[in-house]
């Protein structure tokens, strides 16, 4: 879309774009969260072991076999009611806050309003949805059948009362800089090879599509490599079995540092890479999809 559709598309509709694709990521890319989730997790026997064997942790498909052979194929979707329980309103929210502080700006194309907008997006989601995160995350630790999204949050409120549910949203506020310096290359690239481009309009859906796509791996590639260890601290938080080793940000940055070495702040990232950035380009296709769509109709 150009600059000058885009101002006539309320934030209400770059909500419910947001929500259909953070959706529709979500579910293709659920089997890589738990095992994402768990690479991150202290325990070693989470994935560690097969029939008495060495697997590395970071093996992608050994760790999906021995989640698919122990706790069967409805464990690569654990955790999911509460990701799109989370994931609809999180990013309904994200997009909605994010094109609002656009809008209060009147859609200027500067890296200011770029990070003002990332930082008014990435707060409110984390401020608004981190207890179903915490919710998500223990159920996908768990390694048993049938422990359901209710009993999971009971758990949490009998053994850490109501504050339990925000456990590692510090870790969250920390990761806001992904936010930004993902906003800050996409919107860029977006800018340099779309944005520019007269002809944008006349290329099919595929080519815009497929431009987006391109787009988005690379900003998220680059923003989720170089803040990724935010999120190994954030699941060690929200593990109920380690919270007397890990106590707060920086401690437990300097607890994994000395246990596990510096390679500790990347457990998972490979796994997470693969995950993320697909989850995100389908996402954010999706998103750039209803939107055009949505100006194309209103401009008939």
């Amino acid at each position: 879309m150009t600059k000058k559709n885009e101002t006539k598309v309320a934030p209400w509709v770059h909500s419910i774009a947001g929500g259909c694709g953070g959706a529709l990521g979500a579910i293709l890319t659920n089997p890589l969260e738990v095992v994402k989730t768990r690479l991150q997790s202290s325990s070693s026997s989470t994935v560690k072991t097969v029939s008495g064997k060495f697997v590395p942790r970071d093996h992608l498909l050994r760790n999906l076999q021995i989640i698919f052979k122990s706790e069967g194929f409805k464990a690569l979707f654990k955790g999911l009611p509460a990701t799109l329980f989370g994931t609809i309103p999180s990013r309904a929210i994200y997009f909605y806050s994010y094109n609002k502080s656009k809008s209060v700006f009147n859609y200027k194309d500067s890296p200011l309003v770029h990070i003002v907008s990332a930082l008014s997006a990435g707060s409110s989601q984390i401020l608004l949805t981190t207890p179903i995160w915490v919710v998500r995350t223990k159920q996908q630790l768990d390694q048993t059948r049938g422990y359901s999204l209710f009993r999971c949050a009971r758990d949490i409120y009998r053994h850490n009362g109501f504050q339990g549910f925000w456990r590692g949203m510090t870790a969250s506020l920390l990761g806001l800089s992904e936010t930004v310096i993902f906003f800050l290359i996409y919107e860029n690239l977006k800018s340099r090879f779309i944005m520019q481009d007269s002809k944008y309009l006349e290329l099919s859906n595929y080519e815009r599509l497929k431009t987006l796509f391109l787009i988005s791996i690379c900003s998220k590639a680059t923003a989720t490599s170089l803040c990724y260890p935010h999120e190994v601290i954030r699941t060690r938080l929200r593990e109920e079995t380690s919270q007397s080793r890990y106590r707060g940000v920086f401690q437990t940055l300097r607890q994994i540092r000395l246990e596990e070495g510096l390679g500790g702040w990347y457990s998972g990232l490979k796994v997470n890479l693969i995950r993320q950035i697909p989850n995100n380009a389908i996402m954010m296709c999706t998103v750039e999809y209803i939107i055009y769509s949505w100006t194309q109709y209103m401009n008939q």
